[in-house]
């Protein structure tokens, strides 16, 4: 069994948990006493991906290796002991045979990035964050244009000086003269960041709020990465007919408050479907079988180029990284996913119903 990629995925979601256990209702309503079996556990492979085939006719295998810790608890255990697990996991991986690991979710944010994770193991990690902004810009934008055709929009970028965050301002910028609006709650980075785009690119017209309520308030396009695993975006305050690209998981948007709110879209982004007529990942993580992350699919890219090399590491991803991970993705037959909103296909008349609601 070969494995040329590995994959570092943990629960987003109590309710991805609990249905693997006899008595689920225990673990959905005791999180507490979950939590706490995950502390004890060690990381460990749980699938082996399969029938990943591009269009030159390559294949690929990987592993899943499953870090047991909840978004709350990445971010509130010692950072030492949640380093030394994503550690363990990446080292499951590396004694599979592994030549690139990837980092998924808020295991991506440990270690500097990746950055510590790549020394540690001494073997080349991906948190796949190129991919991630570039297919999300290619996703809402698709949306956004069915939604408002030629209109002018303002686009706000939630968690601007993130990693994520700080790629889609800079891309967004080089595409756009139109108003950008950069939130993020740390103002001196976001100044630091304002002043770097209105220097690289002078017709871009540039904003900044360190809060989420103003930086949304006349927004059309929103693109939403933090590393928090709360709701912080109030529905209410969204213009009729708003797009929002959401990339946190879990979402940083309720999907019950938004479901009342018939003329605004939350897209999901960051969904791909790798080439291969029947790609297995063998491990439900909350999409459907032949449906990918795009942080996934970028360690799947890496390994079918055969560039072991490491690819989205740190606090800065640059747009030619972006570009050149985008032209081996449709090199290899990565695409889109259709365009979905919390796992359900969006359709035209959804599209049509906020498209008649835009002001």
């Amino acid at each position: 069994m070969k494995s040329d990629f590995g994959f570092v995925i943990h629960p987003v979601d109590v309710n991805l948990v609990a249905p693997a256990f006899n008595d689920a209702k225990v673990f959905s309503k005791r999180k507490d006493l979950l939590e706490k079996i995950f502390e004890w556990l060690p990381s460990f492979k749980c699938s082996h991906i399969t029938g990943v085939e591009s269009k030159t006719g390559k294949t690929i295998e990987g592993d899943l290796v499953y870090v047991p810790y909840l978004p709350h608890q990445i971010m509130s255990l010692p950072s030492d002991v949640v380093f030394r697990r994503v550690v363990q996991a990446g080292q499951v991986a590396k004694d599979l045979g592994c030549k690139i690991l990837g980092l998924g979710a808020y295991a991506a944010f440990v270690g500097h990035r990746g950055v510590l994770i790549e020394k540690e193991l001494g073997m080349p990690v991906t948190t796949g964050s190129a991919y991630t902004v570039g297919s999300a810009i290619r996703a809402a934008s698709w949306v956004a244009r069915e939604v408002f055709g030629d209109r002018d929009m303002n686009i706000a970028v939630i968690g601007a000086t993130g990693a994520l965050g700080s790629a889609f301002a800079r891309i967004l910028a080089g595409k756009t003269k139109k108003n950008i609006i950069l939130v993020a709650r740390n103002l001196s980075r976001l100044k630091s960041l304002q002043e770097e785009l209105s220097a690289t690119h002078p017709l871009a017209q540039v904003r900044i709020s360190d809060s989420i309520e103003q930086g949304i308030k006349d927004a059309n396009l929103i693109f939403i990465s933090t590393n928090t695993p709360d709701s912080i975006i109030d529905v209410n305050a969204l213009l009729p007919g708003t797009v929002v690209c959401d990339l946190s998981q879990p979402h940083n948007i309720d999907e019950t408050a938004a479901s009342m709110r018939k003329d605004i879209l939350v897209v999901d982004g960051g969904l791909i479907k790798p080439p291969g007529k029947e790609v297995k990942f063998n491990f439900y993580f909350g999409l459907p079988e032949s449906l990918a992350f795009a942080c996934m699919a970028e360690t799947m890219i890496l390994a079918l180029e055969e560039h072991f090399e490491s690819y989205s590491l740190g606090g800065k991803i640059t747009a030619e990284k972006v570009d050149q991970i985008l032209k081996w993705g449709d090199k290899h037959g990565f695409t889109l996913s259709d365009p979905l909103s919390f796992g359900k296909t969006i359709t035209q008349e959804q599209i049509a119903q906020v498209q008649e609601l835009v002001t």
